[in-house]
């Protein structure tokens, strides 16, 4: 009999025995849509770089990347310099005056207290035709719905994921669109 839905948790995956702190292929599609829109050498804030998985995926495709994180001890990567920065930092003050071609939050916007608040703030920092990428679990999939129904937390937000791993905010696509929306981000 087939299984409908897994209750396995994904494999972990690496990227030049760098440990990804996201599902499977998310920073492979992350990556992949860069190189569509963007060319050899655009200018990249990545918020939230982790162990530094998806900064090294970028740094090899010939991205410029500024990684920075809350947590700095886990970075592996030796080409950049990873910047820490506090959740209570605005970006645009830490990196006043500078303006990036791109910004990636990959599995970051659960962990802040407002959606808003982080897209409002990094918007400063794009170029005109800059562009922000936004991924988080989604809550909304059938397999979380019935995580839901059945413990009252969507799955990526109960137990060891929320108190260890921060997710403090489970954000559903709808709002990540509306609050783009009204801070006149162009989808």
């Amino acid at each position: 009999m087939n299984q409908l839905i897994s209750t396995k948790r994904p494999q972990q995956e690496e990227y030049k025995d760098i440990k990804v702190m996201a599902d499977p292929g998310v920073h492979a599609s992350v990556a992949e849509e860069l190189v569509k829109l963007f060319p050899e050498g655009a200018k990249v804030l990545e918020i939230g770089a982790g162990a530094g998985a998806l900064t090294k995926r970028l740094l090899d495709l010939g991205f410029e990347v500024c990684p920075v994180d809350i947590d700095i001890n886990n970075f592996k990567v030796t080409e950049v310099e990873i910047k820490k920065v506090c959740v209570s930092d605005k970006l645009s003050e830490v990196f006043a005056g500078e303006k990036f071609d791109v910004i990636v939050a990959v599995e970051v916007i659960e962990h802040v207290r407002s959606t808003y608040g982080l897209m409002e703030d990094v918007k400063k920092l794009l170029l005109s035709k800059g562009k922000l990428f936004v991924t988080t679990p989604n809550i909304s999939s059938l397999y979380s719905r019935i995580v839901f129904l059945k413990e009252g937390r969507f799955y990526h937000f109960q137990g060891k994921d929320s108190w260890e791993m921060g997710h403090i905010n489970p954000v559903p696509f709808f709002v990540i669109e509306q609050t783009a929306s009204e801070l006149g981000y162009k989808q």
